[in-house]
Formats: structure tokens, sequence, C-alpha cells
């Protein structure tokens, strides 16, 4: 006869709970079917461990997805993604003053039309505002110049060569854009 082998021993070995009979096996054929038996539970706790994510795993993604969601919340709230925004944004793109003649070149970087209303100049401590006869309207994308002639008698302004004038041109939207133009003659 084999030598006895302790049942719980084994189980014990591979960590499996079961209700086992306390006997001693002494045959081996049971012996060899009972650890084939043990090893095949042990593989089957394996696998199903193998097929999940580990909880840093899932928790690094999360942190990532997190992450993603608020810079795209921040981007759409202060408008970063422009192509998704359907109003014309204008940019001052050169200015000066020739023989009382103020000409401003603006862009317009956003994706609609946008019109330029008028303009207001000041100068020498007063200001004075120029509505347009008729607006001009500076496309998705183009550009327009502005000319505005004033004289000397109706706005009540002296230019000199070389001085600096501060001006706002108005748009549709109600927002205006800053710039100086140098007075050139």
């Amino acid at each position: 006869m084999s030598k006895g082998v302790d049942f719980k021993a084994i189980l014990n070995k591979f960590q499996i709970n079961e209700i086992v009979d306390h006997t001693l096996i002494y045959d081996r054929k049971i012996y060899i079917d009972i650890f084939h038996k043990v090893k095949q539970i042990r593989m089957k706790k394996l696998e199903s461990r193998k097929k999940a994510l580990s909880g840093a795993v899932t928790a690094l993604i999360l942190v990532i997805a997190s992450v993603i969601i608020a810079l795209v919340v921040v981007g759409f709230a202060f408008g970063l993604f422009g192509a998704f925004s359907t109003t014309p944004n204008i940019h001052l793109v050169s200015a000066y003053i020739q023989n009382g003649v103020l000409y401003i070149t603006v862009s317009n970087t956003g994706s609609a039309s946008g019109e330029i209303l008028g303009v207001i100049v000041q100068a020498g401590g007063s200001a004075t505002s120029v509505s347009l006869t008729t607006a001009v309207t500076v496309s998705a994308g183009g550009s327009a110049t502005i000319s505005v002639a004033f004289s000397v008698s109706l706005s009540g302004l002296t230019l000199t060569p070389g001085e600096q004038v501060t001006f706002q041109v108005v748009t549709n939207t109600g927002e205006s854009v800053s710039g100086v133009a140098t007075v050139l003659s």
C-alpha cells in the first residue's frame, strides 16, 4: 500500500475552500484525479482574474477621461474652437491718417460676415464719432479698408504729422475694435 496523503492539506495548499472528506487517500489513481481536479479549479480562478482590469488602470482611465472632458468644456466656454462659432471676429490690420483721411484696414477671422457701422476718433483731448453712410461689409475670412474723411472745422481736431490718434471701429455686433493711427501728413 502506498503512503497516505492528507486531502485537506492539498486543498489548503491550492487555496480551495470546499468541504472535503477528512479521510486519508491511499490510492494513487484517486490522488492523481484529485490533483488534476484541483489544478483545473485553480486555472479557472486565474483565467477569471485575467479578464478584468485592475483598479489602478481603471482609475487612470477615469482621470484621463475627466481631464479631456474638462478641456473640451473650457475650450467651448472660452471660444477656443472658432470653427464652431457663427459670429464675425474682426481684427485691426493697419491704420494711418493722410491728408485728413483715416485709413483703417480690418480682417475678419470669424465664420460669418460682419459690418463696420462707424468710427470714433479720439485726439487732442476730444472725441469725434463718424457714422458711415453705408456699412462696410467684411466677409468671413476676408479683409476691408475703411476710409473716413473728417475736416478740421467739423471735428475741431488739429492733426500734426507724427501724432498718434486713438480710434474705435464699431461693428454690427455691438463690439468695438480699438487701434492707434499715426498722422503721416
